[in-house]
């Protein structure tokens, strides 16, 4: 009799174990929109497509295609990009780190934060603004900073796309959903030569 219990829970052992393997095969346990831990603004969008996954990013649409490297770990050798998902103990998929430093968190599809205000800023304000700028860390991308009647006008000169900065305060700017923050940082003499783009990248005036 003592045989048939045991065997009995291994039996019930392994089909536990199977079953939490299986729920790791689930690519839809991954699907979702996932908030920046650093900005509430900014958001991701990641579906389950073919055998991986594609993340969206949904201050610009870019779509970036992963494929599965583990249990909770999928990579885009395109552009070096690791995801690691993080679950709880129910298995539910709560955080994915991106390229092994931002952290974003699981949201519900219809979450939205309240929308900061716009306010106004004179033109000889914003023209201080104006100029070229390059991402710090090793690469040859720039933007270009420019000043139109009551906003900023933000140009990716690697694809030229072009982004409308309104100010919330005095050296902080969104695009019109507010996903993509924008900070000028003045020097000790007032005068604005450093970017942080995301709460992170950091872009120099050059120009």
């Amino acid at each position: 009799m003592k045989k048939y219990i045991l065997l009995a829970i291994a039996v019930v052992t392994v089909q536990g174990l199977y079953g939490q393997n299986q729920a790791d095969t689930h690519l839809s346990a991954f699907a979702g929109k996932y908030q920046s831990a650093n900005d509430k603004m900014t958001f991701l969008q990641i579906s389950a497509k073919d055998s991986g996954l594609l993340l969206r990013q949904l201050w610009d649409n870019q779509e970036i295609a992963f494929s599965r490297t583990g249990g909770l770990t999928f990579y885009n050798d395109e552009h070096s990009f690791p995801l690691v998902f993080t679950r709880d103990s129910l298995g539910k998929i709560t955080q994915v780190l991106a390229f092994d430093r931002d952290v974003w968190k699981k949201v519900p599809d219809n979450y939205q934060p309240e929308m900061q205000k716009i306010i106004k800023l004179p033109p000889e304000r914003l023209k201080a603004f104006d100029g070229k700028y390059k991402r710090q860390g090793g690469d040859d991308a720039y933007i270009t900073i420019t000043a139109e009647a009551d906003h900023l006008v933000l140009t990716q000169l690697w694809d030229q796309q072009q982004i409308v900065l309104r100010p919330v305060s005095a050296l902080e700017f969104f695009n019109d959903k507010q996903n993509f923050p924008v900070k000028f940082v003045p020097d000790a003499n007032g005068a604005v030569n450093q970017i942080t783009i995301f709460n992170r990248d950091q872009w120099m005036r050059v120009k």
